[in-house]
């Protein structure tokens, strides 16, 4: 089993700022190996104009974890 031998350690810590931005100055500053991010894909708008996840992911210099939400059923 690999999870015995991972140790990770979590943080948080609320900046004000142009999110991409603050993401990228903070996981430099404090020399991550990992930026985990959520993405709830808002669809269309997300498409055109691209989301903050999608922006991280282009243009880190870390590795990022794109977590998505799980899709609701409709009735």
């Amino acid at each position: 089993s690999i999870a015995p031998a991972v140790r990770a350690r979590g943080d948080a810590k609320a900046v004000i700022g142009p999110p991409v931005q603050v993401i990228e100055t903070t996981a430099e500053q404090l020399d991550v190996d990992l930026i985990v991010i959520g993405a709830r894909g808002h669809g269309v708008i997300d498409r055109l104009l691209g989301s903050i996840a999608a922006k991280v992911v282009n243009h880190a210099t870390r590795s990022v974890l794109v977590v998505r939400s799980p899709q609701r059923l409709i009735d």
